[in-house]
């Protein structure tokens, strides 16, 4: 989905048309599945809605179309009544819930500044309402109980988002915080459209969760007039908007924290003495190589002859390899006799000590394994020793 996500910006950046057909197409197939609530749609569904997510975080879309989006899970269909069921959103059918939790989860750490993280409150309440709605339910009973699973996805994506946020433990706290949200928005969005709400009876009521979160989308708003003027939607007018740039800039769900004066002490002195180890290495001298392999084209030039064999030159016969401007040149000469041996000498010295070595080390081994071994059987009887103790494989 990432992946596919990448390739639709880069296509966008030189197809404009790119961008808004794919965006509308994912609504419109969000729309159509949420009208037929089947099963079989479940995995489509879980896809799609986190595409849509990556598409978010490639700026291909504004956080206003998923905030509608995140809204329409919760409302559409939705009654708010358990005595009336909605064949659209039956009582048994709660993966509306992971769809929210699965959009939350692509992009829902970016809305965490400016009217994004407003709006992301907001819809807290209300999906914190609607999860109480799905919970309370009388379908579930001690012999059918509610979805655990479900309970975990939920209380995981809320508490990944707002780790401070204090959880609604009932369906009428969700009321009241409902309530009191209603009160504090409605002079804000106008007496008329009050008004209306209030005549439009408990019907209204209970689908007046789309009411709220329209006019908020829609009406300019004097104390968050962030809401009013930092998102347009990108398939319209893209990167004419400063507020939109900022809006949509992939940012961390969270500042880091200042680190403490011990660990800054800590890293500076880790590092001075990573700098002072590097810079030792460098200085130090390294032995030479004194044993180099003839190359393969020296030694087929360098066959001697039946003459030069039978004139029996006493030493050594040796390649000096010499650089000139940039290829090697390789001569022969014969070295005495004392070098040579003092050479080889050396040479069996040094084998004899990394034999030495060598033996050391396995010995050393053994004898751990055989003290773990005698820890490891020490409370048995003598009797039922191991007839395999001892007796070590060496791969």
């Amino acid at each position: 989905r990432r992946a596919l996500a990448r390739l639709t910006a880069e296509l966008a950046a030189w197809q404009e048309a790119v961008a808004p057909a794919v965006v509308d197409t994912i609504l419109e197939e969000i729309r159509v599945t949420m009208e037929d609530p089947h099963p079989r749609y479940n995995q489509r569904r879980i896809a799609t809605v986190r595409y849509l997510g990556e598409l978010y975080n490639y700026k291909l879309l504004d956080s206003r179309d998923v905030f509608t989006v995140l809204y329409s899970f919760i409302t559409f269909g939705v009654t708010n009544d358990h005595s009336s069921v909605s064949p659209l959103d039956p009582s048994d059918n709660v993966f509306r819930i992971r769809l929210v939790c699965a959009l939350l989860e692509t992009c829902g750490a970016y809305f965490n500044s400016g009217s994004s993280k407003k709006r992301l409150d907001y819809f807290l309440v209300f999906f914190q309402n609607y999860y109480w709605f799905k919970y309370s339910d009388p379908y579930w009973t001690e012999e059918n109980k509610f979805p655990i699973y479900v309970k975990y996805i939920y209380q995981e994506c809320l508490s990944t988002l707002r780790p401070k946020l204090s959880l609604f433990t009932s369906w009428q706290q969700c009321k009241d915080a409902i309530e009191d949200l209603r009160q504090t928005l409605y002079p804000e969005l106008g007496e008329d459209e009050q008004y209306d709400n209030e005549e439009q009876g408990e019907d209204s009521v209970n689908d007046g969760l789309d009411t709220i979160i329209e006019t908020d989308d829609e009406t300019d708003n004097p104390q968050l007039p962030e809401e009013s003027s930092d998102e347009e939607p990108i398939t319209e007018n893209a990167g004419n908007d400063e507020n939109d740039v900022q809006e949509d800039i992939a940012i961390e769900p969270r500042r880091p924290a200042p680190k403490p004066v011990e660990d800054v002490e800590f890293e500076s002195a880790f590092e001075k003495m990573v700098m002072e180890n590097i810079a030792e290495r460098q200085r130090e001298n390294r032995p030479q190589q004194r044993d180099i392999a003839v190359p393969m084209t020296c030694r087929q030039t360098t066959k001697k002859t039946y003459e030069q064999l039978m004139q029996g030159k006493e030493g050594v016969e040796f390649v000096l390899m010499v650089r000139k401007g940039t290829k090697p040149q390789y001569k022969s000469f014969n070295a005495p006799p004392e070098l040579a041996s003092n050479l080889q000498q050396q040479a069996l010295v040094d084998k004899q000590e990394m034999e030495r070595v060598k033996r050391l080390t396995l010995n050393i081994s053994e004898r751990q394994e055989e003290e773990e071994y005698s820890a490891e059987s020490g409370g048995g009887s003598g009797g039922s020793g191991n007839p395999n103790r001892g007796q070590h494989v060496r791969q």
